[in-house]
């Protein structure tokens, strides 16, 4: 059973995304949301994320990615 999350992007920074839980952009930190403006998504797999991020993630939920090219894990 795979877990579905959602990818943002800054609409000012290209290089800035957001991953979060699909569905959950509401209950993300406060602070988090006010970062950038947030446009556009797409749902993934949460096994298509490099594991530093899958491990962020687990810890506190969310995690904001600097650098947006190469995402996703390459094995």
């Amino acid at each position: 059973m795979s877990r579905r999350y959602e990818i943002t992007r800054s609409a000012t920074h290209s290089n800035l995304q957001l991953i979060y839980p699909a569905g959950r952009f509401e209950a993300l930190p406060f602070e988090v949301r006010l970062l950038a403006p947030w446009v556009g998504g797409e749902s993934i797999d949460i096994e298509t994320l490099r594991p530093e991020h899958r491990t962020e993630i687990a810890w506190q939920g969310f995690t904001v990615v600097r650098g947006a090219p190469g995402l996703a894990n390459a094995a």
